[in-house]
């Protein structure tokens, strides 16, 4: 209700991101379905950013994984692990996952240096620190 509302009352055809995060990223995930996907609203999506929950290839039918930085009308997903650590429920999985490595936009395995992060926040929220992580996609995972 609250997003048609934000449709009816103040969007006026307007691009729009959507970013969710973990829980939030199975209600983007369906508001998606729902308001977006192979209706008109679609074309008015700029990004969906779904993180920390994974995005199976067969979760949506139309909208795409984005393919580079300048894409729009697609998502990008990842959901992140300490390197060398695969929570015992992904090595389960049979699908494959939507994983976008944030730091090179792409979806290949290469390993992204540290030195293109431009930082991450921790858990004081007090100071952005460059260069704190480097990132790679193993499986579903980054």
């Amino acid at each position: 209700a609250a997003f048609i509302f934000y449709l009816t009352n103040y969007n006026n055809g307007r691009p729009i991101i959507i970013a969710s995060h973990s829980q939030g990223t199975l209600h983007a995930g369906r508001l998606l379905k729902e308001f977006f996907e192979g209706k008109p609203l679609q074309k008015q999506l700029v990004c969906a950013y779904l993180i920390g929950l994974p995005v199976f290839s067969n979760y949506f039918t139309l909208l795409k994984s984005c393919e580079d930085s300048t894409a729009t009308g697609c998502f990008i997903s990842w959901r992140t692990f300490e390197e060398g650590y695969t929570a015992p429920y992904i090595r389960q999985e049979t699908l494959t996952a939507s994983v976008i490595n944030p730091l090179r936009w792409t979806m290949d395995t290469t390993l992204a240096p540290a030195y293109l992060n431009e930082g991450g926040v921790l858990r004081n929220f007090n100071k952005v620190n460059p260069g704190l992580v480097h990132a790679q996609i193993h499986r579903n995972i980054l």
